[in-house]
């Protein structure tokens, strides 16, 4: 009888694991449908539904951290270009700019305040947004 190399049958290495999760994460990127990727699986690798959706999960949450990660770096750079902005009109003395710029950039992280809220029973719904270009000069 010849020994088994690598795992067991029907378990797969590391190192297959890993390029599988690989493949896989690289279909989702390119938005192949789990159909897709099922089907693919169990004629690539001979393998059931269910381990190839421990496959998609894996590649999943993958995507999900890096897909994060990138958020995180875009928001920092967004963050330092308009403080960069707002400094050099400070110098300018440009306050309006200054105003302007802070506006935009609170609109940009949500923090615009609601013009009107309305609320029915434990349901508030804002019903239109402080736009401060569109409100009238105080008299």
């Amino acid at each position: 009888m010849r020994p088994q190399r690598g795992a067991p049958k029907g378990k797969s290495t590391a190192v297959e694991h890993r390029r599988r999760v690989n493949q896989v994460r690289t279909m989702l990127a390119t938005r192949n449908t789990r159909e897709d990727i099922i089907q693919f699986g169990t004629h690539a690798w001979g393998i059931s539904r269910r381990a190839i959706d421990g496959y998609i999960q894996a590649a999943t949450a993958e995507l999900t951290k890096a897909s994060a990660a990138s958020i995180d770096q875009d928001s920092a750079l967004v963050r330092e270009i308009y403080a960069l902005a707002i400094r050099e009109l400070i110098v300018a003395e440009d306050w309006r700019g200054v105003g302007q710029l802070l506006s935009q950039f609170s609109r940009l992280l949500g923090l615009d305040a609601p013009l009107r809220v309305e609320q029915s029973g434990a349901l508030r719904v804002i019903v239109e947004y402080v736009d401060a270009d569109d409100q009238p000069a105080p008299k």
